[in-house]
């Protein structure tokens, strides 16, 4: 069964799902990282030094997204990602879960699985069920 990236897994707190615009009617695929880029706007991460809003999740096309900023959820991860339970988890430059600590990776919160999937859905700019992903508890 495929991971659906950036759903919103756990009971509760659902106050930290937040539907936000995307900028210029660009859409952002499920599972990768978002920053902020004004008051109800977000884009999705394409720098080092990009400060992370939440991580991309359901959207409608062209208008909105929800980011998720708390929780567990299923996340896009780098390709050299090595899940480890409880460790750490950053966000590499291209918006992905990675393991790696760096002085331009952002924290976001911390493994809640050691496995690394390949069956993660994302929706844009194409359909993929074939993405690489990583379980993450959030924490922005």
């Amino acid at each position: 069964m495929a991971r659906q990236l950036g759903m919103h897994i756990q009971r509760g707190q659902l106050d930290a799902v937040e539907t936000m615009f995307v900028k210029d009617g660009t859409d952002i695929a499920e599972g990768v990282a978002v920053k902020q880029t004004k008051a109800d706007e977000v884009s999705a991460v394409a720098a080092a030094n990009d400060k992370v809003y939440g991580i991309a999740g359901g959207k409608r096309s062209g208008v909105g997204v929800a980011v998720v900023r708390s929780g567990k959820i299923w996340a896009a991860a780098d390709d050299a990602c090595v899940a480890t339970l409880s460790a750490p988890a950053y966000i590499t430059a291209a918006g992905k879960i990675t393991h790696e600590a760096g002085t331009n990776n952002s924290l976001v919160g911390y493994f809640t699985s050691d496995e690394v999937a390949t069956n993660g859905i994302q929706n844009v700019p194409s359909y993929s069920n074939t993405v690489r992903c990583v379980q993450i508890f959030v924490d922005l």
